[in-house]
Protein backbone atom coordinates (compact mmCIF):
# COMPACT_ATOMS: atom_id res chain seq x y z
CA UNK A 1 0.00 0.00 0.00
CA UNK A 2 2.82 2.38 1.11
CA UNK A 3 4.36 2.26 -2.76
CA UNK A 4 0.97 3.31 -4.11
CA UNK A 5 0.61 6.36 -1.53
CA UNK A 6 3.90 7.46 -2.69
CA UNK A 7 2.47 6.97 -6.08
CA UNK A 8 -0.36 10.02 -5.22
CA UNK A 9 3.17 11.82 -3.10
CA UNK A 10 4.94 11.77 -6.54
CA UNK A 11 1.97 12.75 -8.63
CA UNK A 12 1.23 15.64 -6.12
CA UNK A 13 4.81 17.35 -6.36
CA UNK A 14 4.38 17.53 -10.15
CA UNK A 15 1.25 18.93 -11.00
CA UNK A 16 2.57 21.50 -7.83
CA UNK A 17 4.85 22.60 -10.41
CA UNK A 18 2.16 22.73 -13.96
CA UNK A 19 -0.04 25.47 -11.57
CA UNK A 20 -0.30 27.81 -14.34
CA UNK A 21 -1.38 25.41 -16.93
CA UNK A 22 -4.47 24.68 -14.73
CA UNK A 23 -5.11 28.96 -14.69
CA UNK A 24 -5.21 28.54 -18.87
CA UNK A 25 -6.92 25.97 -18.78
CA UNK A 26 -9.87 27.63 -16.04
CA UNK A 27 -10.83 29.97 -19.43
CA UNK A 28 -12.20 27.75 -20.64
CA UNK A 29 -14.10 26.77 -17.34
CA UNK A 30 -15.31 30.18 -17.05
CA UNK A 31 -16.52 30.55 -21.15
CA UNK A 32 -18.76 27.97 -20.38
CA UNK A 33 -20.46 28.72 -17.11
CA UNK A 34 -20.45 32.33 -18.74
CA UNK A 35 -22.41 31.12 -22.05
CA UNK A 36 -24.84 28.88 -20.16
CA UNK A 37 -25.56 31.91 -17.14
CA UNK A 38 -26.30 33.73 -20.25
CA UNK A 39 -28.68 31.27 -21.76
CA UNK A 40 -30.38 30.43 -18.82
CA UNK A 41 -31.41 33.92 -17.79
CA UNK A 42 -32.73 34.56 -21.24
CA UNK A 43 -35.32 31.27 -20.80
CA UNK A 44 -36.40 32.19 -17.45
CA UNK A 45 -36.50 35.55 -18.38
CA UNK A 46 -39.43 35.03 -20.45
CA UNK A 47 -41.21 34.36 -17.19
CA UNK A 48 -40.68 31.09 -16.13
CA UNK A 49 -40.11 30.85 -12.24
CA UNK A 50 -39.15 26.91 -12.81
CA UNK A 51 -38.13 24.56 -15.69
CA UNK A 52 -38.51 20.74 -15.62
CA UNK A 53 -38.13 21.55 -11.59
CA UNK A 54 -35.17 23.55 -11.64
CA UNK A 55 -35.05 27.32 -10.45
CA UNK A 56 -32.38 29.16 -12.07
CA UNK A 57 -29.98 29.37 -9.28
CA UNK A 58 -30.31 25.25 -9.35
CA UNK A 59 -29.96 25.15 -12.80
CA UNK A 60 -26.29 26.73 -12.84
CA UNK A 61 -25.05 25.13 -9.92
CA UNK A 62 -26.30 21.80 -11.39
CA UNK A 63 -24.03 23.26 -14.48
CA UNK A 64 -20.83 24.15 -12.23
CA UNK A 65 -21.01 20.93 -10.04
CA UNK A 66 -21.15 18.60 -13.18
CA UNK A 67 -18.49 20.67 -15.28
CA UNK A 68 -16.04 20.94 -12.16
CA UNK A 69 -16.14 16.79 -12.00
CA UNK A 70 -15.28 16.95 -16.08
CA UNK A 71 -12.87 19.29 -16.55
CA UNK A 72 -11.51 19.10 -12.55
CA UNK A 73 -11.03 15.15 -12.98
CA UNK A 74 -9.51 15.30 -16.54
CA UNK A 75 -5.72 14.00 -16.28
CA UNK A 76 -3.67 12.56 -18.55
CA UNK A 77 -4.97 9.16 -17.62
CA UNK A 78 -8.04 9.61 -18.56
CA UNK A 79 -7.55 11.67 -22.13
CA UNK A 80 -6.14 8.26 -23.29
CA UNK A 81 -2.62 8.33 -21.34
CA UNK A 82 -3.08 4.34 -20.74
CA UNK A 83 -3.71 4.14 -24.85
CA UNK A 84 -0.63 5.71 -25.73
CA UNK A 85 1.49 3.30 -22.95
CA UNK A 86 -0.23 0.48 -24.92
CA UNK A 87 0.71 1.29 -28.29
CA UNK A 88 3.80 2.64 -27.63
CA UNK A 89 4.76 -0.58 -25.73
CA UNK A 90 5.96 1.63 -22.76
CA UNK A 91 3.20 -0.53 -20.17
CA UNK A 92 5.54 -3.42 -20.44
CA UNK A 93 8.44 -1.50 -18.65
CA UNK A 94 5.25 -0.89 -15.68
CA UNK A 95 4.23 -4.68 -16.16
CA UNK A 96 7.73 -5.60 -15.04
CA UNK A 97 7.35 -3.89 -11.62
CA UNK A 98 6.45 -5.05 -8.64
CA UNK A 99 2.98 -3.00 -8.36
CA UNK A 100 -0.79 -3.36 -9.90
CA UNK A 101 -0.90 -1.38 -13.33
CA UNK A 102 -4.31 -0.54 -12.54
CA UNK A 103 -3.59 0.35 -9.05
CA UNK A 104 -0.47 2.41 -10.55
CA UNK A 105 -2.59 4.14 -12.85
CA UNK A 106 -5.51 5.25 -9.94
CA UNK A 107 -2.64 6.61 -7.68
CA UNK A 108 -1.43 8.02 -10.63
CA UNK A 109 -5.12 9.87 -11.42
CA UNK A 110 -5.50 10.59 -7.45
CA UNK A 111 -2.22 12.65 -7.01
CA UNK A 112 -3.10 14.86 -10.11
CA UNK A 113 -7.14 15.50 -9.25
CA UNK A 114 -6.21 16.73 -5.79
CA UNK A 115 -4.16 18.92 -7.14
CA UNK A 116 -6.39 20.29 -9.97
CA UNK A 117 -10.15 20.07 -7.23
CA UNK A 118 -8.01 22.05 -4.76
CA UNK A 119 -7.08 24.89 -7.99
CA UNK A 120 -10.80 24.21 -9.10
CA UNK A 121 -13.16 24.39 -6.05
CA UNK A 122 -12.37 27.48 -5.02
CA UNK A 123 -12.68 28.35 -8.54
CA UNK A 124 -16.37 26.98 -9.00
CA UNK A 125 -17.95 28.85 -5.86
CA UNK A 126 -16.20 32.37 -7.09
CA UNK A 127 -17.82 32.05 -10.38
CA UNK A 128 -20.94 30.92 -9.06
CA UNK A 129 -21.60 33.33 -6.71
CA UNK A 130 -20.54 36.00 -9.02
CA UNK A 131 -23.10 35.03 -11.77
CA UNK A 132 -25.93 33.89 -10.53
CA UNK A 133 -25.48 33.98 -6.35
CA UNK A 134 -25.96 31.53 -3.62
CA UNK A 135 -27.78 28.18 -4.18
CA UNK A 136 -31.50 28.61 -1.99
CA UNK A 137 -32.29 26.24 0.18
CA UNK A 138 -28.50 25.07 0.34
CA UNK A 139 -27.89 23.38 3.56
CA UNK A 140 -24.44 22.96 4.90
CA UNK A 141 -25.26 20.37 6.99
CA UNK A 142 -25.50 18.13 3.87
CA UNK A 143 -22.46 18.43 2.59
CA UNK A 144 -20.00 14.81 4.02
CA UNK A 145 -22.91 13.34 2.12
CA UNK A 146 -22.36 15.21 -1.27
CA UNK A 147 -18.83 14.76 -0.97
CA UNK A 148 -19.23 11.01 -0.94
CA UNK A 149 -21.78 11.29 -4.27
CA UNK A 150 -19.06 13.27 -5.87
CA UNK A 151 -15.85 11.35 -5.09
CA UNK A 152 -17.62 8.18 -6.13
CA UNK A 153 -18.59 9.36 -9.69
CA UNK A 154 -15.47 10.58 -9.97
CA UNK A 155 -13.96 7.18 -9.33
CA UNK A 156 -16.82 5.53 -11.10
CA UNK A 157 -15.46 7.87 -14.42
CA UNK A 158 -12.23 6.57 -13.73
CA UNK A 159 -12.32 3.41 -14.48
CA UNK A 160 -14.64 2.81 -17.24
CA UNK A 161 -12.34 5.53 -18.91
CA UNK A 162 -9.62 2.87 -18.04
CA UNK A 163 -11.21 0.05 -19.77
CA UNK A 164 -11.92 2.59 -22.68
CA UNK A 165 -7.97 3.35 -22.94
CA UNK A 166 -7.32 -0.52 -22.21
CA UNK A 167 -8.90 -1.24 -25.56
CA UNK A 168 -5.50 -0.17 -27.36
CA UNK A 169 -4.60 -3.80 -26.92
CA UNK A 170 -6.94 -4.59 -29.69
CA UNK A 171 -7.51 -1.61 -31.49
CA UNK A 172 -4.98 1.00 -32.82
CA UNK A 173 -6.98 3.89 -32.40
CA UNK A 174 -8.94 4.65 -29.34
CA UNK A 175 -10.19 8.36 -29.68
CA UNK A 176 -13.55 7.65 -31.28
CA UNK A 177 -14.19 6.17 -28.47
CA UNK A 178 -13.25 8.36 -26.04
CA UNK A 179 -15.11 10.93 -28.34
CA UNK A 180 -18.48 9.26 -27.86
CA UNK A 181 -18.19 8.28 -24.23
CA UNK A 182 -17.15 12.42 -23.66
CA UNK A 183 -19.97 13.75 -25.32
CA UNK A 184 -22.51 11.57 -23.88
CA UNK A 185 -21.85 12.49 -20.57
CA UNK A 186 -21.76 16.31 -21.68
CA UNK A 187 -25.21 16.30 -23.63
CA UNK A 188 -26.87 13.70 -21.58
CA UNK A 189 -25.18 14.50 -17.83
CA UNK A 190 -23.68 17.75 -17.99
CA UNK A 191 -24.82 20.26 -19.60
CA UNK A 192 -28.58 19.65 -19.29
CA UNK A 193 -30.08 17.29 -16.16
CA UNK A 194 -32.31 14.70 -17.22
CA UNK A 195 -35.16 15.65 -16.70
CA UNK A 196 -35.18 18.31 -19.36
CA UNK A 197 -34.78 15.39 -21.98
CA UNK A 198 -38.53 13.37 -23.14
CA UNK A 199 -39.27 10.81 -20.36
CA UNK A 200 -38.33 7.70 -21.99
CA UNK A 201 -34.60 9.15 -22.65
CA UNK A 202 -34.68 10.20 -18.66
CA UNK A 203 -35.33 6.73 -17.69
CA UNK A 204 -32.54 5.33 -19.72
CA UNK A 205 -30.01 7.61 -18.32
CA UNK A 206 -31.17 7.80 -14.55
CA UNK A 207 -30.19 3.77 -15.48
CA UNK A 208 -26.87 4.64 -16.70
CA UNK A 209 -23.66 5.33 -15.62
CA UNK A 210 -24.23 9.31 -16.53
CA UNK A 211 -26.15 9.32 -13.61
CA UNK A 212 -23.73 7.62 -11.44
CA UNK A 213 -20.54 9.92 -12.58
CA UNK A 214 -22.38 13.46 -13.57
CA UNK A 215 -26.52 13.45 -13.22
CA UNK A 216 -25.78 11.70 -9.57
CA UNK A 217 -23.63 14.55 -8.28
CA UNK A 218 -25.48 17.64 -9.78
CA UNK A 219 -28.90 16.91 -8.93
CA UNK A 220 -27.71 15.81 -4.88
CA UNK A 221 -25.88 19.04 -4.60
CA UNK A 222 -28.53 21.24 -6.10
CA UNK A 223 -31.90 19.56 -4.56
CA UNK A 224 -30.34 17.50 -1.47
CA UNK A 225 -33.04 14.78 -0.28
CA UNK A 226 -31.82 11.51 1.43
CA UNK A 227 -34.42 9.30 -1.08
CA UNK A 228 -32.26 11.01 -3.86
CA UNK A 229 -29.15 9.97 -1.66
CA UNK A 230 -29.42 6.44 -1.41
CA UNK A 231 -31.10 6.44 -4.95
CA UNK A 232 -27.54 7.32 -6.60
CA UNK A 233 -25.60 5.60 -3.72
CA UNK A 234 -27.18 2.46 -5.34
CA UNK A 235 -26.57 3.10 -8.82
CA UNK A 236 -23.16 4.57 -8.17
CA UNK A 237 -22.06 0.96 -5.69
CA UNK A 238 -23.49 -0.85 -9.15
CA UNK A 239 -21.33 0.66 -11.41
CA UNK A 240 -18.31 1.05 -9.14
CA UNK A 241 -18.58 -3.04 -8.99
CA UNK A 242 -19.04 -3.43 -12.61
CA UNK A 243 -16.58 -1.11 -13.98
CA UNK A 244 -13.62 -2.10 -11.55
CA UNK A 245 -14.40 -5.71 -12.80
CA UNK A 246 -14.45 -5.08 -16.48
CA UNK A 247 -11.23 -2.93 -15.85
CA UNK A 248 -9.42 -6.19 -14.64
CA UNK A 249 -11.07 -8.32 -16.83
CA UNK A 250 -10.45 -6.31 -20.08
CA UNK A 251 -6.65 -6.16 -18.34
CA UNK A 252 -6.21 -9.73 -17.58
CA UNK A 253 -6.86 -10.36 -21.26
CA UNK A 254 -5.30 -7.48 -22.94
CA UNK A 255 -1.97 -8.48 -20.86
CA UNK A 256 -3.01 -12.40 -22.39
CA UNK A 257 -2.74 -11.26 -25.86
CA UNK A 258 0.21 -8.75 -25.18
CA UNK A 259 2.38 -12.22 -23.80
CA UNK A 260 1.22 -14.57 -26.12
CA UNK A 261 2.55 -12.28 -28.89
CA UNK A 262 5.99 -11.86 -27.37
CA UNK A 263 5.32 -7.96 -26.53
Amino acid sequence: MKKYFRVIRMMLINNLQYIWDMVLGSIHFVLIIFIFVNLWQYLYGSGKAMISGYDISQMIWYLIVTELITIGTRTAITRGGISDEVKSGSISYILNKPINYIGYQFSNFVGEVIVKLIFYIPLSLIVGFVMIGELKNFNFTYIPFMIIVIVLGIIVDFFLRVVVGLLAFWVEDTSPFFWMYGKFLLVFGVFFPVELFPKVIADIVKASPIAAIVYGPGKIVVDFSFETFWSIIGIQIIYLILSIALAVFVYQKGVKKLNVNGG
